[in-house]
Parts: C-alpha cells; structure tokens; sequence
C-alpha cells in the first residue's frame, strides 16, 4: 500500500481507464487507486489543474465515471488525480472496491 500524501492509503492495483474525449488515443490504466485519487499511467501529455472525465473499470466489469483534477505529471509516464465531485454512488462503489482489495 502507498500513501497518497494526504493521509488517504492507496492500494497498488492497474484497472483500465478510459480517457476518450480527452485528446487521448492510446491505451491507459492505474497503477494505484485510493478514495482520494489515483495515478494513471498514460503517455499522454496532460496540464496540471486540469479537469478530465475518465471511466475507470472496476475487475466485476463495471465501469465508474470519475471526473479529477490533474495535481502532477510525468511526461511521457503518467499523472497524479484527485477525484472532485463524484456522485455518492461512485464513491460507494470505489470505497467497497478498496474495502475488499484491503480484505476488510
């Protein structure tokens, strides 16, 4: 498990992203996920602050609309988003993902 810098422990785990709509044409995945935010591997070129609306597939097949802000960037490696404004049901259904993952 790693920590995110804000207090909030993520769990190391690549779950496909979506990131059509975003100028994105290559294939993109997590390398870690928490309730805060998550990384996402991706050589594509992204301004931090920004916002992005990504969908992120759970391993059930279920797929999460998240929207985040980009808070740091790696050219051609990845970036860093915290999750803003996720609907309840989202954030539940992240938080059972990571309960489990966690075993608890």
């Amino acid at each position: 498990m790693k920590n995110s810098g804000t207090g909030r422990a993520r769990i190391e785990i690549a779950l496909p992203v979506d990131l059509s709509g975003q100028g994105v044409t290559n294939a993109a995945c997590t390398s870690d996920i928490g309730l805060g935010g998550c990384y996402i591997e991706s050589g594509q070129l992204v301004r931090v602050e920004s916002r992005i609306l990504f969908r992120l597939q759970l391993p059930s097949g279920r797929w999460l609309m998240m929207t985040g802000e980009v808070t740091h960037a790696r050219e051609g490696s990845g970036f860093g988003v915290r999750f803003v404004s996720l609907p309840d049901m989202t954030q539940k259904a992240l938080a059972q993902f990571i309960q489990f993952m966690r075993g608890e």
